[in-house]
């Protein structure tokens, strides 16, 4: 599968349910689903509370970020911890956003290295996830050595950064 032949309405549906399916803890169910989708390869972060899914074939690599789960006390406090802080790229950013996407960063530019520059990069979260993804991708946008992004996809995001962030994603 090629997410670049998908039309619009077809990626909206396709990262609705990677980002659904992000929620799974259970990675061999998760291989499963995300199988029948066209994904070969997948990687599930999950470090201090902080969690996404990389998802990978031969053309894209998608990291699809985890959003709130009302019983976790680290994705409660994450959300709460909405004081400005500067961001890796420009302008401030939500403390408790940045913090998870801290924790994960590493391996996610990591694997999003190892794909290289030939795979298409693709975004998507819900809630918190969407915070995350946003972040993400701006990191990514900020550094010349990552693939490029082709689109971002965000459900249900909450205020993630301030005008200047907000601003350089245009």
């Amino acid at each position: 599968m090629n997410i670049s032949n998908l039309s619009f309405p077809e990626r909206s549906l396709l990262f609705a349910k990677l980002a659904s399916i992000a929620y799974n803890d259970n990675v061999k169910e998760v291989k499963k689903q995300v199988k029948d989708l066209g994904f070969t390869q997948v990687e599930f972060y999950n470090k201090a509370g902080a969690q996404a899914y990389r998802f990978q074939n031969k053309e894209d690599v998608v990291i699809a970020c985890r959003g709130t789960e009302p019983t976790k006390f680290n994705d409660i406090a994450a959300d709460l911890k909405a004081a400005p802080v500067k961001s890796d790229t420009v302008g401030r950013v939500h403390r408790g956003f940045k913090d998870e996407v801290d924790e994960l960063w590493p391996m996610v530019k990591e694997d999003l290295l190892a794909a290289g520059k030939t795979r298409k990069a693709w975004f998507c979260g819900h809630s918190l996830g969407a915070a995350m993804t946003t972040i993400m991708a701006s990191r990514c946008e900020d550094d010349a050595g990552m693939p490029n992004i082709e689109e971002v996809y965000t459900y249900g995001s909450p205020r993630t950064g301030w005008r200047k962030f907000v601003n350089s994603l245009s």
